[in-house]
């Protein structure tokens, strides 16, 4: 299972617009051990992962049939949380309500089966069994750093929402920055949420 990091590196997001990074800026990004991606903020659908030998990211048509079925849906962010592992903490803004976001992650991970492979175990274990939809705000704080900086951030608070009509795909080569490469737009005549969303 364990890839090369020679490989181009791939992950489906959702964007967060504009208008939302800039509150989240103004809200966080001031406290000690924030970062800011350089993809911008995001929500991680799927991946990281490396495309299955012979694959062209161009042609991920199973991506653009799972969301040729999906109509816009809103997502709601606000309270902070952490993924807590000894000394390499991330901070990030909760999803809340997260059913549909969840529900196109698995729909996502059924439709790419053998045409990717996660960038490790870890990786495959969280987008298999553990994944949790977020914003992230803060990567590898130590304890120490974590602490500080929930406790900065306890006075602060944000609640934002917007729609999802679309996911873009990214990529990495080796030691280079992420970049968006490709959008997949939402239907409009895709599956109704289920009452229980």
């Amino acid at each position: 299972m364990r890839e090369t990091q020679e490989k181009t590196r791939h992950v489906l997001v959702v964007r967060l617009p504009r208008a939302v990074e800039i509150r989240i800026e103004d809200v966080f990004l001031g406290l000690a051990g924030a970062t800011k991606p350089t993809m911008g903020y995001h929500i991680t659908v799927l991946g990281p992962f490396f495309l299955a030998d012979g694959i062209d990211p161009r042609s991920l048509t199973p991506v653009s049939q799972v969301c040729a079925r999906w109509r816009p849906f809103e997502v709601y962010i606000s309270g902070l949380s952490a993924f807590q592992t000894k000394d390499d903490n991330t901070v990030y803004l909760r999803v809340q309500d997260c059913n549909r976001i969840v529900d196109l992650h698995y729909d996502l991970l059924r439709a790419t089966r053998g045409l990717i492979n996660m960038q490790d175990e870890r990786i495959l274990r969280w987008n298999e069994e553990q994944y949790e939809p977020h914003v992230t705000l803060a990567l590898n704080l130590v304890d120490k750093g974590l602490a500080e900086f929930m406790r900065a951030a306890a006075t602060r608070d944000l609640q934002a929402s917007f729609t999802v009509d679309k996911i873009w795909l990214c990529l990495q080569e080796p030691n280079g920055p992420w970049q968006y490469t490709a959008q997949f737009p939402f239907g409009e005549t895709g599956p109704e949420p289920s009452s229980d969303e």
